[in-house]
């Protein structure tokens, strides 16, 4: 474990991680399903990647896309994007390709760095991760500077272009002194699971949680997102740390996980009855922060206190809760939360306007503050509740969502006139996105179909989770659209019986959304004749040979091809 003062002499994390390998060779800083990467491979290897991407032209101040799927890939891939001097751009292996190349124009990128199975972008160069020559010399590679660009973090805007927030080395080194000071416990001997994907900042805090510490990394298998097999690999993989969206941790079994220390809930409210199912068990910690933040803004750990604030602000941040002319309200009022210190990232891509209107100069002291556009109250002893958004941003599975840039997808899809999204809580406590929509003249289309035609545009987070279709949509006296009388479905068309959710289940992983309707036509909703015979084999696979093409065809719903499935295998 470093000493505070050998931290504070290391201005990046990928010197922390060289540092460490120095001390502690042979521990194990990775672990997944291909196997483990101790410390000292992980520095060596990604010495040398480094070198081959300078070697291809990359440079000091340049951007480079990662299309990699969470592990070692990602890890080694940020590592060795760093040591090159350059900056990264997250992008899914899932997204849309025309999706995932226009964020790469817009940003710029040098080039496209890939991971295994993954292809290229089209129009950019392209490096794939496993073909670079790690044999090269590394030389001496550059040093970045607090200043010097670390990532470029795609985040929700208010065209269906999203902003791209830059985030410099300072905010991402901080965090290492902020996870140090909030949980002590890190170090040789914690295995932190990396849950977020790399195409959202939580995967960013979930590799310096492990690598700024000395402790390991556990990648799960890409399939593991929550309930029994999350369960499953927090208990295999010994997992003492670890952060997971508010809905993810709601789905986890109540039994015992001997291993877990620290459980950290984000990217939407904690309910009181989560906090108080979860804080004797574990240090069970509520977690905030924009991702023009660096992720982590402030941290409370839960009491027996009937509300869960967001806590206090971390190391090295301010915190304060203003009126719409920066000025502290009083303790107990509502205002606008506001953030400030080294992990405040430096504004938008390509966006100056939006950037000197969010990011402003700091009327209180040195640097600047960001503007959060959230609503929250400071307690007389500093602890900030949150009280939601001031204007009409979501937060949709812990992802933040701009309506108007889902409404603006989904109009620039052919039989689309008009569309109005917004969001409905749950019971749970989540948030469902939920469009209503007004059609051109022609043949009738499903909201299922249309959710399936925007998948294939945007990436999944921005496709609702119910599109209905209106004749029109209702209006105020002035005109405006009536979101008060918008219908709300009182029928429910999700899956009922075990056959029915694995039909559905298929049916959606072929089609890529989720909550396709049972008494939908496969047809109807973006389906075709391949999409029926892939359904054909995936179902054989678990139901036998009692489905065929004529079965899927004639039943041609879920509901009805689940229930001749179970009437062919009860004869």
């Amino acid at each position: 474990m470093l000493s505070q003062v050998d931290l504070d002499a290391l201005p990046a994390l990928h010197d922390v991680v060289a540092s460490l390998a120095r001390h502690t060779s042979d521990l194990v800083a990775v672990a997944d399903d291909a196997g483990t990467l101790t410390y000292g491979e992980l520095d060596r290897r990604t010495d040398g990647l480094a070198a081959a991407l300078r070697a291809e032209g990359v440079a000091p101040g340049h951007i480079v896309a990662l299309v990699v799927d969470r592990g070692r890939e990602y890890v080694e891939a940020v590592l060795a994007v760093w040591k090159a001097g350059a900056a990264f751009l997250p992008l899914s292996p899932s997204y849309p390709e025309t999706w995932s190349v226009a964020l790469a124009e817009r940003a710029g990128v040098t080039a496209v760095l890939t991971g295994s199975a993954v292809g290229g972008l089209p129009g950019l160069p392209h490096l794939d991760l496993a073909g670079l020559d790690v044999t090269v010399v590394a030389g001496d590679l550059p040093r970045p500077a607090p200043d010097d660009l670390a990532y470029v973090m795609p985040t929700s805007g208010t065209t269906a272009e999203p902003k791209l927030v830059l985030i410099e080395h300072a905010g991402v080194r901080n965090l290492v002194d902020v996870q140090r000071a909030h949980f002590p416990d890190l170090g040789p001997g914690a295995h932190v699971l990396q849950f977020a994907s790399p195409a959202f900042d939580g995967a960013v805090f979930d590799l310096v949680l492990a690598l700024g510490h000395g402790a390991r990394l556990e990648v799960p298998p890409r399939e593991v997102v929550a309930g029994g097999p999350l369960a499953t690999t927090l208990l295999d993989r010994g997992v003492t740390h670890s952060v997971l969206p508010a809905a993810v941790v709601r789905t986890l079994p109540d039994q015992p996980y001997p291993d877990l220390r620290v459980l950290v809930s984000v990217g939407e409210v904690c309910s009181p009855s989560t906090a108080a199912r979860w804080r004797d068990r574990v240090t069970f910690v509520n977690g905030y922060g924009p991702t023009e933040t660096t992720v982590c803004a402030t941290l409370h750990t839960a009491t027996d206190s009937p509300e869960v604030p967001i806590g206090r602000a971390v190391a090295g941040t301010t915190a304060l809760v203003v009126d719409e002319h920066l000025r502290p309200v009083a303790d107990g009022e509502v205002g606008e939360i506001v953030l400030g210190g080294p992990h405040v990232g430096r504004g938008y891509l390509g966006d100056p306007d939006l950037t000197a209107r969010r990011f402003v100069d700091n009327p209180f002291g040195a640097g600047r503050l960001y503007r959060t556009g959230d609503l929250g109250r400071r307690s007389p002893d500093g602890v900030l509740t949150f009280l939601g958004r001031g204007d009409d941003q979501l937060k949709v599975r812990g992802v933040r969502v701009e309506p108007s840039a889902v409404e603006h997808a989904l109009t620039a899809l052919a039989p689309v006139r008009e569309a109005v999204v917004s969001g409905r809580g749950t019971d749970e406590g989540t948030t469902r996105l939920v469009a209503h929509v007004v059609l051109d003249d022609g043949p009738p289309v499903t909201g299922t179909a249309l959710r399936v035609a925007l998948a294939g545009e945007v990436p999944r987070h921005l496709v609702p989770d119910e599109v209905h279709v209106l004749p029109s949509l209702p209006l105020t006296d002035n005109g405006k659209v009536d979101r008060s009388r918008l219908p709300v479905p009182t029928s429910d068309d999700s899956a009922r019986t075990t056959t029915e959710q694995t039909v559905a289940r298929i049916l959606e992983g072929l089609l890529g959304v989720d909550g396709v309707g049972v008494h939908e036509h496969v047809l109807d909703v973006g389906g075709h004749s391949l999409i029926a015979t892939q359904l054909v084999a995936r179902s054989r696979k678990v139901f036998g040979d009692v489905v065929d093409l004529k079965l899927v065809l004639g039943r041609g719903t879920v509901a009805g091809i689940a229930e001749a499935i179970d009437q062919a295998r009860a004869t």
